[in-house]
């Protein structure tokens, strides 16, 4: 399964399809003079059917993504299936362009066949930055992860081998493991670590403490599935979108009958409070 999780968001729909757009005029403008049955052009008498033809292709990528969105938070996309999706458009769209072709030119297989090529050059190199993007998010998560492991581990040594720690008044580390929504075991991480959790979609992203400054994993997992994971915990759900681990609260502003938690990292952002769980945490003596 490819997961895809850095690609299938609302802020990635528009900017995938402004830079296809971009890419594919700055194509179209270097292959036209090389090109005798190109078109596509805004000069007189060509202006409104290369709307046309611009606003068929951008509807046609739209209805894609949403597919495999919805797709993606149902069951996850494979190879195949996203090899698939990505044949599909590029048919879709060479279709559309010989249909428009027919009042500009003679439709032959060779037109046929340079369409196709067109098509697959403007779509490949969009699709492969996207796909480049994802793995570097994964790595960097995972470089993150190990880090963080790495420095707990020596902590953990170190507190072992000093004489020094008073164990009577130390608290025991408290690692929590979360599953992704097929139940394999993604991340184990102190509990002391973890600062907010953000629901986005149908992920979770996990924000804890790096060695001082805010890092993040996202987690394939429903926000009603990470609350089972949170019982028991100091991780409190504080809004329809935020969970926030109470130990790293600060102090709560009020602000136009809004509550917000400002928490003990100095790069972390305010995290909303709605009014049905603010009497949860003033029960609880945080204010």
């Amino acid at each position: 399964m490819m997961d895809l999780k850095y690609l299938f968001r609302e802020k990635h729909y528009i900017g995938s399809a402004a830079f296809i757009v971009a890419f594919s005029a700055a194509f179209l403008a270097i292959y036209t003079p090389f090109s005798s049955t190109l078109w596509i052009s805004f000069s007189r008498g060509h202006v409104l059917m290369t709307l046309m033809f611009y606003v068929t292709c951008l509807m046609i990528l739209a209805v894609s993504r949403i597919l495999l969105a919805q797709v993606n938070k149902r069951r996850g996309i494979s190879a195949r299936y996203m090899v698939f999706n990505t044949l599909v458009e590029f048919a879709l769209i060479a279709i559309v362009y010989v249909l428009f072709s027919f009042q500009f030119t003679d439709i032959t297989l060779y037109l046929i066949l340079k369409v196709m090529f067109c098509v697959a050059m403007i779509l490949m190199i969009p699709y492969t930055i996207y796909l480049l993007y994802a793995s570097f998010k994964a790595k960097n998560e995972e470089n993150n992860l190990l880090r963080f492991k790495l420095e707990a581990l020596e902590k953990e040594l170190e507190e072992k081998g000093s004489n020094a720690v008073d164990n009577d008044s130390s608290e025991e580390q408290k690692l929590l493991n979360f599953s992704d929504s097929n139940g394999s075991l993604k991340l184990t991480i102190d509990e002391e670590a973890i600062c907010y959790v953000e629901s986005q979609d149908n992920y979770v992203k996990i924000c804890y403490d790096l060695n001082g400054s805010i890092a993040s994993y996202m987690l394939r997992c429903s926000s009603m599935k990470f609350e089972e994971f949170c019982v028991g915990t100091k991780i409190m759900r504080c809004h329809r979108s935020y969970f926030v681990n109470t130990r790293r609260i600060r102090s709560i502003r009020y602000e136009n009958r809004r509550s917000f938690a400002l928490l003990d990292m100095p790069n972390s952002k305010e995290i909303p409070i709605s009014k049905t769980y603010i009497k949860v945490f003033s029960e609880l003596g945080i204010s």
